[in-house]
């Protein structure tokens, strides 16, 4: 194929005159050499001879210049001439001869809208190295755009100058127009509609290949008349193609189409780089359009295989041109569809390149005859994509789509504003009484060792204590009489006496005192005051690092039965333990999942005041903060915003961090718009800094994991759409996107929606992929439907047991033992403790053997359920059912008094308790364990049980208000049968004939 030269597309008719005036000038010298005279020249646009000025000195310093104006056709198309064309300035010798300098002129302005412009210090490089540029040498020009205001002449009056010579040309000089009779105006090139957000953008093709194998051969045919053209479209954009042009130079090389080095320019309007916006934000791709043209004026040629070869093909753009400050974007893509077919598909909304007309002369040559047409009515093939032929480019934007990256700015608020850092000051202790007692012993020991050296400093003259035995005694015995003579030993007994001491302690403080009495003698440091001292520093200590694992593991176990009652008090026994953020952290996240937010935001915010770089905690805590924030009060948008930056300040690199930020200020949209992208923009730097590709290396789908735990629904939907728009390295998995959604829809209350999404993810899963199974267990269990979710739960334990949590465990237990299959749950229970082990899972085995009146081995796994969990109710409960079913009335009595310490509250364990009490005839006992389940929960039954106690311990005013009480509408035919025949009992035994006779009508009213 012969180069050819670049056009753009007509797009509309030729516009009217508009008049180009350039104003060319200089304001000091231009040259440093010896040059004497130079000549400023150009060629303008369009025009065959180059406009010159008069000579000029080449070291004047004055101001010089010259004029001219052009005529040509207003529109696109002259835009389109200019912004590929820049105006390059010459200087010339004087004679003309020998270029010395240049400088280049841009007439992008003119794409803005403007009706003129200038170019201040165009600066002027030399020719060569020869040539000595001034200092500061530069042009100036201005250029302006005129049209006539009043009716239109034909013909620009010319100014006639001198005649022309025999044999010139008649037409006047390029540049020279009179325009002193017209009436003129500025305009514009581009309607001021268009111009506005309007860009100048650059195509650049490169190549394109393999070819299809007939492409040579057209070209061939065409003797160098075929040329191919390319158009840029956006998707499903009514705007129209970006571009659409006939590039210049384009060959066959090595079996690959090479077009020419040059970028071509083009104005979009703004219409059109708000669509492209759209389109970025979207992730939508842009379509390269190909197509092969015979060149204009072939008249002898036609191509009946148009069609086969105009092609489409599929280029992503936005993980380029989404970037902050990005303004190219490399664009490589293979043609994968035919236009038409692209078309139908609805790729494309607008007209592309133009279908050539048909030949005028009906002897017109064919390059290549069209392909055979299909018998099916299907479109004809594209030969571009038979071949897979791969189109590479460059699209470069005048003006990037975003402006550059910039660290999101500080919030108004800082941190420690919003949540002072907790400052903990040690409270001093307070003296105990072995130390107050202690300070007495030291006050007398010293009023004694006063009066002792008063009587015999003089006689020890500084020699050793360790005399005779006998002196000693002496000394001990006159210092008695001494101090019972002046009272002074009275007032020391008083003094010590007032500290009531028994027992341990009082053997403890005579030993202080021993210990104090002894040092006057000897010199030895006092053991008990050392003791004493170091002790003192000791404050109350909350729970070990040991018993706060274990709380947290009951905590957790209590949260998956459903006992949120029992898991709240671990929780908050956990708190005792000083200054530890991950305490409160634990409790905060808790609450969230538990509905309380209020609750939950407090005690996240101590965690942060307690540790402010606490990142989970301030993950956690600006989750909430952003949900209460979008359904509740925006001001705390805010709050989560400087809660953000803490963390980011806590953990940088964090790709999580970053996500929650972006979501966060695009809630605050529309003024925070670009905070949000600069987020997005820096989540994925460090993802790809850091080559993160956990999670299918899209950390929103972390951030909805996040939200998803905390029960935040909703916010877990946005994190999930966002993840869905990811680009193509940040995909995520049909299956985890499918199991996300399928959570999130369960929390928003969505249960049909949840279910599509679940069954979804089990048709995608893998076989031994357990999570599909029980996520679809779970949604039949909130619904009810316990046969359908032990089902999945089955499924979900035959292809990985080890890989089940334990609530589907319990919840699969649970069932077969509400369906009296008993060894089916003992199966599960022991599965579950060999699994999960836990007091749960051996209390459900226990519960299992029980029923199968398996007693020894109910027995051994209930205690092991006791050694893990002492304080559970239920497991006090059991206990006390199998020592009763066992004969052991003591242990029963024993542990049914613990079961109602720990507050049970079972009324169906309690009323088989109280019912297995009477069976061994403790009514007194059955009496008291029935009235407890009556306080938790009021049922017929209980109250028939409590009824037949009452009657065995003789109290029948008591047992026939139970009795009485059964008669309503919540009982069975069956209880009130028996309550009416116990009333009959109680009446005939009372001698109430009447009652009696009532109750008899009752009954057979039932009997009926």
């Amino acid at each position: 194929m012969a180069p050819k030269k670049a056009e753009i597309r007509r797009t509309e008719d030729e516009g009217p005159k508009v008049y180009l005036k350039l104003d060319v000038s200089w304001h000091r010298p231009l040259l440093a050499s010896n040059e004497t005279t130079v000549v400023v020249a150009y060629t303008f646009p369009g025009e065959r001879e180059a406009v010159q000025s008069e000579p000029v000195a080449a070291d004047t310093p004055s101001a010089a210049g010259f004029t001219r104006t052009f005529v040509r056709k207003q529109g696109l198309l002259l835009l389109h001439q200019l912004l590929n064309s820049p105006l390059l300035l010459k200087l010339l010798k004087g004679d003309g001869s020998t270029a010395l300098a240049s400088a280049s002129l841009d007439f992008a302005p003119l794409a803005q809208g403007v009706d003129q412009f200038s170019a201040a210090c165009l600066k002027l490089s030399g020719a060569d190295d020869q040539t000595a540029v001034a200092a500061d040498a530069a042009f100036t020009v201005k250029v302006q755009l005129l049209q006539e205001t009043g009716t239109p002449r034909e013909d620009p009056l010319i100014s006639p100058g001198k005649p022309p010579a025999k044999g010139a040309p008649t037409a006047p000089p390029p540049g020279i127009v009179d325009l002193s009779q017209l009436t003129l105006g500025p305009c514009t090139l581009v309607p001021s509609d268009q111009a506005a957000g309007a860009q100048v953008v650059q195509l650049h093709l490169q190549s394109a290949g393999p070819l299809p194998d007939t492409l040579q051969a057209a070209a061939t045919a065409a003797g160098g008349a075929l040329t191919v053209s390319c158009g840029l479209h956006l998707s499903g954009s009514p705007a129209g193609p970006l571009i659409c042009l006939v590039p210049a130079g384009v060959s066959i090389q090595d079996g690959q189409l090479q077009w020419a080095a040059d970028p071509t320019k083009f104005f979009v309007p703004g219409t059109a780089i708000i669509s492209l916006k759209a389109a970025v934000e979207a992730n939508q791709p842009l379509y390269l359009e190909l197509a092969r043209f015979l060149a204009p004026g072939t008249d002898t040629l036609t191509d009946p295989a148009f069609e086969a070869y105009h092609g489409l093909a599929a280029v992503p753009v936005a993980a380029q041109l989404s970037e902050p400050g990005q303004k190219v974007a490399n664009l490589q893509a293979v043609v994968s569809m035919s236009y038409l077919e692209g078309q139908q598909a609805g790729s494309l909304a607008h007209p592309g390149l133009p279908r050539p007309d048909p030949p005028a002369n009906p002897k017109a040559k064919p390059i290549e005859e069209a392909p055979a047409a299909s018998t099916d009515g299907s479109l004809p093939p594209c030969a571009w994509a038979k071949a897979q032929t791969t189109i590479t480019a460059m699209l470069q934007l005048q003006d990037p789509l975003y402006p550059p990256w910039q660290p999101p700015p500080m919030p108004a608020v800082s941190l420690q504003q919003l949540i002072p850092k907790r400052q903990f000051v040690k409270a001093e202790d307070k003296p105990t009484a072995s130390q107050v007692f202690q300070a007495q012993v030291q006050s007398a020991v010293k009023q004694l060792a006063a009066e002792y050296h008063k009587m015999f400093g003089a006689e020890e003259g500084g020699e050793s204590t360790t005399a005779d035995p006998h002196q000693a005694a002496a000394r001990r015995k006159q210092l008695v009489f001494e101090l019972n003579k002046n009272g002074q030993y009275l007032r020391l007994k008083e003094q010590l006496k007032a500290a009531e001491l028994y027992n341990k302690l009082y053997m403890h403080l005579a030993t202080d005192m021993h210990m104090a009495l002894n040092q006057l003698v000897s010199n030895k440091p006092s053991v008990a005051k050392a003791a004493t001292v170091k002790g003192s520093n000791k404050g109350p200590e909350g729970p070990t690092r040991h018993q706060l694992a274990v709380l947290k593991g009951l905590a957790d176990e209590a949260e998956l039965t459903g006992d949120q009652a029992a898991a709240e008090r671990y929780h908050q026994e956990r708190t005792l333990a000083p200054a530890n953020p991950q305490v409160w952290y634990d409790y905060g996240t808790f609450c969230l999942r538990t509905a309380k937010q209020g609750q939950a935001e407090q005690c996240l915010k101590e965690a942060v005041a307690i540790e402010p770089g606490h990142k989970a905690a301030l993950l956690a805590l600006a989750a909430l903060l952003w949900h209460v924030g979008l359904h509740t009060d925006a001001a705390y948008l805010d709050q989560a915003e400087t809660v953000l930056h803490a963390a980011k300040e806590a953990a940088a690199d964090d790709t999580a961090v970053w996500a929650l930020l972006s979501l966060v200020y695009e809630s605050m949209a529309p003024r925070r718009l670009s905070e949000h992208r600069n987020a997005a923009f820096e989540m994925r730097r460090l993802g790809k800094v850091h080559n993160r590709r956990s999670l299918a290396g899209n950390p929103y789908l972390q951030v909805a994991l996040l939200l998803l735990d905390l029960q935040l629904g909703e916010c877990a939907q946005q994190a999930l759409q966002a993840a869905g728009k990811g680009q193509a390295d940040e995909e995520v998995p049909g299956l985890e996107m499918a199991l996300c959604c399928s959570k999130a829809a369960s929390l928003t209350g969505d249960a049909t929606g949840a279910l599509e999404a679940a069954k979804e993810a089990a048709r995608a899963a893998d076989p031994q992929d357990v999570r599909p199974r029980i996520i679809l267990g779970n949604l039949y269990w909130a619904a009810g439907r316990a046969s359908q979710a032990s089902k999945e739960y089955q499924g979900a334990l035959r292809a990985g047991p080890t890989s089940c949590p334990l609530d589907l465990y319990l919840r699969l237990g649970t069932t077969f033992l509400a369906e009296g299959e008993f060894e089916y749950a003992r199966n599960v229970y022991v599965q579950a403790c060999a699994v999960r082990p836990c007091a749960s899972t051996w209390l459900g085995a226990g519960i299992a053997y029980l029923r199968l009146q398996d007693y020894d081995n109910a027995d051994v796994a209930l205690m092991e359920a006791n050694v893990m969990n002492n304080r559970h109710a239920e497991v006090w409960g059991y206990l006390a059912l199998l020592a009763l079913h066992t004969g052991q009335a003591a242990e029963a009595e024993q542990a049914t008094m613990w079961a109602l310490r720990c507050e049970l509250c079972n009324t169906q364990l309690l009323d088989e308790i109280g019912e297995q009490c009477m069976t061994l005839g403790r009514y007194d006992k059955a009496r008291d364990v029935l009235r407890q389940s009556l306080v938790i929960k009021d049922t017929p039954h209980a109250r028939w049980l409590l009824g037949d106690a009452l009657c065995e311990l003789g109290d029948l005013v008591q047992a026939q208000s139970q009795y009485q009480a059964v008669q309503s509408d919540a009982a069975t035919t069956a209880e009130r049968t028996h309550a009416l025949q116990q009333l009959l009992f109680i009446h005939r035994r009372r001698g109430a004939d009447n009652e009696a006779a009532e109750c008899s009508k009752a009954l057979a009213a039932l009997q009926i």
